[in-house]
């Protein structure tokens, strides 16, 4: 070896050493968002294979109602307290203390519209049952989200993967006995359980890791966290329109064994898509920061590099896996579920892409224009929803989210060129 060669070496070694560092708290929150989407799939399969397309087409309706509703719990506040707790101009009790009072106003906004829409959409008992243990599940999923935006900001996510194993075990070993010996009712209060036991868990953590956990309520940090976060919100209110629209309007316009079927495929995508999201918020911090300092970091290439790669593999899993995936997870009784997850792997494709550029656009204070392109995404969905369900079923509504996602694509694409275009004017 050379001389040159022995330099080259170990600094090559040590630029490895200090990006594997960098990454290694990002890297926990992946593992922690890579078991609650293994958990979720998991779930998934064990009620379809146990109560059939009916009994998933309740179980599917009363998590996307509940999804739906549990936007207004914390609309869009999480991403804008990471960024307040990266800053370090704030206190971080009072970012706490503004963070809790947005989700206990949204949680009273949620239970009000859950009665509007029970009664809208004429829901049975079980449903309606259901649907009620879903809506506290996504109570302590929101106050846990509360939690780790300050475990992740601090990072502090290693803290957070035994949580997560612990809550998750529990979960499915409850999920398992509730469906052999209560139903559905009983197999949903291990969602409850689970994620009351991860919020007493993560806030133990803050508590231990980050700060003391003493809220204080400041009214000026409420403003500015509410002043930016309902652009994040109503963006995320028009994205989940688009993204959970298509099960209300299959209620409308077919069975329940229709929704059973493809909620068997959209609870894989949905899995998929919470460890996208997950990689996206493991590398927000970073990315925050490098904005705030106008500079490149690895954080930043990589917030790059990701989406492309998770793309080209969901391009590849609709090419070549699905029908295969369906009968691997499901058996021959969701056969119907392969086409619709080839369309929703598409869809997962586009929505890697979007999922990470609206989050660049959080950590640039740019989030005034998520609002516009989802709201674009979600009139794009509900129109082609009307118009493809009544004559293609579940497939139809896989591509009125795969037409929603084109829609933002293009409005970023567009408004892209148009800043590229003013500054070079």
């Amino acid at each position: 070896m050379t001389k040159d060669a022995r330099k080259t070496v170990p600094g090559f070694s040590e630029r490895l050493r200090h990006a594997l560092r960098r990454l290694a708290a990002p890297m926990h929150t992946v593992v922690v968002r890579g078991l609650e989407m293994v958990t979720s799939i998991i779930a998934a399969v064990l009620v379809a294979r146990t109560l059939g397309a009916e009994g998933m087409g309740n179980f599917t309706l009363a998590f996307t109602i509940a999804g739906f509703l549990s936007i207004a719990m914390l609309f869009g506040s999480d991403g804008i307290a990471v960024r307040m707790y990266t800053s370090g101009q704030e206190d971080p009790q009072r970012v706490m203390g503004a963070s809790l009072s947005i989700l206990l106003i949204g949680s009273g906004i949620c239970l009000a519209l859950a009665v509007i829409l029970s009664f809208a959409l004429s829901l049975n008992e079980i449903q309606i049952a259901v649907l009620v243990l879903a809506i506290v599940t996504l109570f302590f999923n929101s106050l846990s989200s509360v939690f780790v935006m300050a475990i992740i900001a601090y990072d502090n996510s290693r803290y957070d993967v035994g949580a997560m194993v612990l809550a998750r075990a529990l979960q499915i070993v409850w999920l398992v006995l509730g469906l052999k010996y209560g139903g559905l009712v009983l197999a949903v209060v291990s969602y409850v359980v689970s994620s009351a036991l991860l919020a007493a868990c993560r806030g133990w953590i803050v508590h231990r890791t980050c700060f003391p956990l003493r809220p204080l309520m400041d009214r000026l940090v409420l403003r500015r966290m509410w002043g930016a976060g309902w652009k994040v919100g109503l963006g995320a209110v028009f994205g989940t329109i688009s993204a959970k629209s298509d099960v209300l309007l299959l209620q409308a316009m077919s069975t329940t064994e229709v929704i059973g079927i493809y909620g068997a495929a959209n609870r894989v995508v949905n899995g998929l898509s919470a460890g996208i999201v997950a990689l996206a918020e493991a590398l927000f911090p970073g990315v925050a920061r490098a904005a705030a300092a106008g500079v490149q970091t690895l954080e930043s290439k990589l917030f790059m590099i990701v989406p492309l790669l998770v793309a080209v593999g969901s391009l590849g899993c609709a090419a070549f896996v699905s029908d295969w995936l369906v009968h691997l997870l499901y058996g021959e009784a969701f056969a119907a579920a392969g086409p619709v997850l080839r369309f929703l792997f598409l869809f997962l494709a586009l929505d890697a892409l979007n999922s990470f550029y609206n989050r660049y656009l959080v950590a640039t204070h740019r989030e005034g224009y998520l609002p516009k392109a989802q709201a674009l995404g979600a009139i794009i969905n509900v129109i082609l929803n009307l118009s493809l369900i009544p004559r293609m079923g579940a497939s139809g509504a896989a591509l009125g989210a795969v037409g929603s996602c084109v829609g933002v694509s293009s409005y970023y694409l567009v408004r892209g060129i148009r800043e590229r275009m003013r500054r070079s004017g």
